[in-house]
């Protein structure tokens, strides 16, 4: 009777599977560096923001270290990006990352910031300015971000 029991629990258990929830669409690795004129950048988002805000589901997005490295890692904690065009935003890090609804970084007046204030180009600073497209397919990506 027991072993009866041990056997139904072993095929149950294979039939329905391990885990819990699903692990969500396939991620692939994004990492870098910032530079500008040639010198690294420290304590940047870099921040992968869709093309098309619609249909993102996850927000990528990584901080520079000393040397200007970086690797993006998802808002659902597992690192890399989902496939898909995104443009690369930058901003500091006291700047709060990008949620679904806010597509570029602003000031708290909702300015985007001063060219001043930046150690990169103004025009990196939001989505609808940056010159930088990116497109994320089925493979790890290397972004070699020269200013």
């Amino acid at each position: 009777m027991r072993f009866c029991l041990l056997l139904m629990f072993v095929s149950i258990s294979m039939v329905l599977g391990c885990g819990g929830a699903p692990a969500g669409p396939k991620m692939y690795s994004v990492t870098g560096t910032l530079t500008v004129g040639g010198k690294p950048l420290e304590d940047i988002n870099v921040q992968l923001i869709p093309v098309d805000l619609g249909t993102a589901t996850i927000l990528s997005a990584g901080k520079t270290d000393a040397a200007g490295r970086f690797a993006v890692v998802g808002t659902n904690g597992h690192k890399g990006a989902v496939p898909g065009k995104y443009k690369v935003v930058l901003a500091r890090t006291n700047t709060p990352p990008p949620s679904s609804t806010t597509a570029a970084s602003h000031d708290q007046s909702g300015a985007p910031p001063q060219q001043a204030d930046l150690p990169f180009p103004a025009e990196y600073s939001s989505v609808t300015t940056s010159p930088k497209p990116v497109e994320i397919t089925n493979q790890a990506v290397t972004l070699d971000l020269k200013l």
